[in-house]
């Protein structure tokens, strides 16, 4: 990077490309021979990688968002979501979206109020609120009949889909045959089968055979947007979180089968997607730390911010404004003393992006300098 004058930090490499910024607070955008393929320009304004060769650029003043893909320069009008199935892309346009392909040619027109990619299909939203299934084509799978669907998230069972019609919530295949019972409420399967429901009593667990094995009082309704502000929700793939009084709002850890592990005396408890590692917040104190799901503690709670990266098996903490390494087992990794760190999912630990004492550089997890030219 040294063709880049004044660089302060950069993030770790997606491909090909890094976003930089430098001591005047400008960002931009460089390949690994250091050279410059956007910017550096506006110090309000914000990159942020997207995927492949594409790229976020936000201004906040006056309020823009644009994209760029750096392979060929070229800024895109359409506002890119996420990918698709292949290589298409969902996009929005005028708050609506749809479908393009890799050259952001229109496959499906952006008509429906949200789309997801859920089981080989894309799910869409009309404007009068159904839900229903499209193929890559565009051509519709199964109907808009649906009033709700629920993708599973990443330690939840992946071939079958939650819906809801009619005030119920069911299992279907991508087949749209009903494959459960009719439910007040239902989320989707873990890999072992376990399921949360509701009935006339209150919140359940249910096996892969739909029998009850775990029945709470708690009548709290699912809030899509609001994870984990739940009263009873999954915070490993066999372990549920719980709070013992709705007014408290104090969280303990009980098995699937309704053992408890950890007495209720957390007042936050997040998912964090590595090995039986769940993180935890003081609200009073906003700190964070982290448990195992039998109460052990792995991080005490006295971390500004910690961010855990399942694919390597690590969290990055901040304390006091500075930035480490920990492993799952709460083994540091780089001692924080980084003003800056940023890892991808292609290199990972062999190539760490970090910066210190004005100056940006990149280190693998022994903490020794790498070449990335």
């Amino acid at each position: 990077m040294k063709k880049i004058e004044s660089v302060k930090s950069m993030q770790a490499f997606n491909g090909n490309y890094t976003v930089f910024r430098t001591t005047d607070g400008l960002r931009g955008i460089a390949d690994r021979q250091g050279n410059v393929v956007y910017g550096p320009t506006a110090n309000r304004q914000h990159i942020a990688y997207l995927w492949g060769t594409l790229f976020e650029i936000l201004t906040i003043k006056p309020f823009q968002r644009q994209q760029i893909d750096v392979a060929t320069g070229v800024i895109i009008d359409k506002c890119l979501q996420y990918p698709g199935l292949g290589t298409d892309i969902v996009y929005k346009e005028n708050h609506l979206e749809g479908v393009c392909d890799v050259n952001y040619q229109t496959i499906i027109e952006p008509i429906y109020k949200s789309i997801y990619v859920i089981q080989g299909y894309y799910w869409a939203q009309s404007q009068d609120d159904k839900w229903g299934a499209i193929d890559a084509k565009g051509e519709v799978h199964l109907p808009f009949e649906y009033d709700d669907v629920v993708s599973a998230s990443v330690n939840e069972k992946k071939d079958d889909i939650v819906v809801a019609k009619d005030g119920k919530y069911f299992r279907i295949d991508t087949n749209g045959n009903t494959i459960s019972k009719q439910y007040d409420y239902l989320r989707p399967s873990t890999e072992a089968g376990y399921a949360i429901i509701r009935n006339e009593i209150g919140l359940a667990i249910i096996d892969k055979e739909e029998q009850i094995i775990t029945q709470t009082h708690y009548q709290e309704d699912y809030r899509r947007n609001y994870y984990p502000d739940w009263l009873f929700y999954w915070c490993t793939a066999e372990h549920i979180a719980f709070a013992e009084e709705v007014e408290e709002g104090i969280y303990g850890i009980m098995t699937a089968q309704g053992k408890v592990v950890s007495e209720p005396k957390i007042s936050h408890v997040m998912h964090s997607n590595l090995r039986d590692v769940i993180i935890i917040r003081d609200e009073e104190s906003t700190l964070e730390g982290a448990i195992r799901s039998n109460g052990e503690i792995v991080l005490p709670v006295e971390y500004k911010t910690i961010w855990p990266r399942k694919m390597f098996n690590v969290m990055m903490v901040m304390q006091a404004d500075k930035y480490g390494l920990i492993d799952g087992n709460g083994k540091t990794i780089l001692p924080i003393e980084y003003d800056n760190i940023s890892i991808s999912n292609e290199r990972g630990l062999a190539e760490i992006a970090v910066s210190k004492d004005g100056e940006a550089y990149f280190i693998n997890e022994k903490g020794e300098r790498v070449s990335v030219n």
